[in-house]
């Protein structure tokens, strides 16, 4: 997808990938996911699946990214003992008073100018300890599954004597795979019309309508057995939250706040009145 879009063009691309998914996951009783904000987001990612003009630019990021997601992982498992969750409570309810009186003691004390600082404020205001473990665990799954897909990436762009084609139809086919498998749980599978040959299952006729709607010029099925070939176990199944797994809370997506006021009153800390 260009940058240059229109932005009335690309709110309509937008909308007919959305159509696109409804009609894929419509027999499972599932719809697209549309996501949240003011600003159309696409049901998958739509973007080239080679990122980087150079090797050195690709290993310096994926290095960078698999140190990141490493160490934050090793910070969230110190702090959440899955094998002690009472001394894990424990733990949490010490920290959260302290560092959450160091977060105020360094909020800015002024009008706040910008969103940052306004964030910075609010975050010290309301306590932070508790939300920033969410997002620390949110923080640190968008950085491994961007290495998984750093990962992809390397195998196939850099890791071939030759630039292989179709890899973007390949990227969009696999990320279509990926959206099916999980809202349905299930793999999906190829196939073509007898007669037409035309794409005759959910998932082949979703991508070929979205190479249609994306103008890739590629056939469906050779994409489409590749992309459900790379699909593993680990695809079917939802993600879920460290913290909330542990100490039996619903998703931090689902209802922040009640998340918060559960986890605080699991640890037998009150909120400030």
């Amino acid at each position: 997808m260009n940058a240059d879009t229109n932005p009335d063009t690309f709110r309509d691309l937008v909308e007919r990938l959305h159509e696109i998914i409804d009609e894929m996951l419509a027999p499972f009783g599932r719809h697209s996911p549309r996501g949240h904000g003011f600003e159309p987001n696409p049901p998958f990612d739509i973007s080239k699946a080679n990122m980087h003009d150079s090797k050195r630019e690709f290993v310096r990021e994926k290095e960078a990214v698999e140190f990141s997601a490493t160490q934050l992982r090793a910070v969230a498992e110190r702090l959440v003992d899955r094998d002690h969750p009472p001394d894990t409570k424990s733990l949490l309810a010490s920290l959260q008073t302290v560092v959450d009186q160091k977060l105020r003691a360094s909020a800015p004390r002024a009008k706040s100018k910008d969103s940052m600082s306004l964030i910075h404020r609010n975050i010290a205001d309301l306590g932070g300890f508790v939300p920033s473990i969410f997002v620390l665990l949110e923080l640190t799954k968008a950085l491994e599954a961007h290495a998984k897909e750093l990962g992809d990436q390397e195998a196939q762009f850099w890791s071939l004597p030759h630039r292989a084609p179709d890899h973007y139809a390949r990227a969009i086919a696999l990320r279509i795979a990926k959206l099916y498998a999980l809202q349905t749980g299930s793999r999906p599978t190829v196939g073509s019309s007898g007669e037409t040959g035309e794409p005759s299952t959910n998932y082949t006729r979703a991508v070929k309508a979205s190479f249609d709607a994306l103008d890739i010029q590629t056939g469906v099925r050779l994409p489409c057995e590749w992309a459900i070939e790379q699909l593993t176990d680990n695809d079917l199944i939802p993600p879920k939250d460290t913290l909330a797994d542990l100490l039996d809370l619903p998703s931090p997506r689902s209802n922040r706040d009640a998340v918060i006021d559960n986890l605080v009153e699991s640890m037998q800390v009150r909120p400030k009145s």
